[in-house]
């Protein structure tokens, strides 16, 4: 089971990000609850939302997990996500207009699993330098 889970943790962060397709069904929960400083969901139709309502303030994504271990029902992930700023870029209520940088953030998400789905998710990454990145 660790192995699936291992595998449903990439999917899903790589989903998250808008690298990858495929239907959030299978890899979550309809009662998954979710949180980042760019999300909040109680609901996998509220996270599809989230996830359909993304904007195209980053493009030429690229996300590398750099660490992933799984302990039971909990799987730990640390990635690193580098992508071109060219779009309006909404963080902590904070509006930044397109710079065309290349940025590069890290992060670390965690889930809890229940069977072979993400039942919740936290992910953690440092917004302050991502806005940094665009006003230098």
């Amino acid at each position: 089971m660790t192995e699936s889970r291992r595998i449903v943790m990439t999917h899903a962060i790589e989903v998250a990000v808008g690298v990858r397709k495929e239907d959030p069904r299978l890899l979550f929960t309809e009662d998954v609850r979710a949180w980042s400083p760019n999300l909040a969901a109680t609901s996998l139709s509220e996270l599809e939302t989230a996830f359909a309502d993304r904007n195209d303030a980053l493009s030429n994504i690229v996300v590398v997990i750099t660490g992933l271990d799984v302990a039971g029902n909990k799987a730990f992930a640390e990635w690193v996500l580098d992508a071109d700023h060219t779009g309006p870029l909404v963080i902590d209520d904070i509006r930044v207009e397109p710079t065309g940088r290349r940025l590069q953030v890290g992060g670390v998400t965690i889930a809890d699993f229940r069977h072979h789905r993400i039942e919740a998710f936290r992910t953690y990454f440092d917004s302050i330098a991502l806005l940094e990145q665009m006003v230098e």
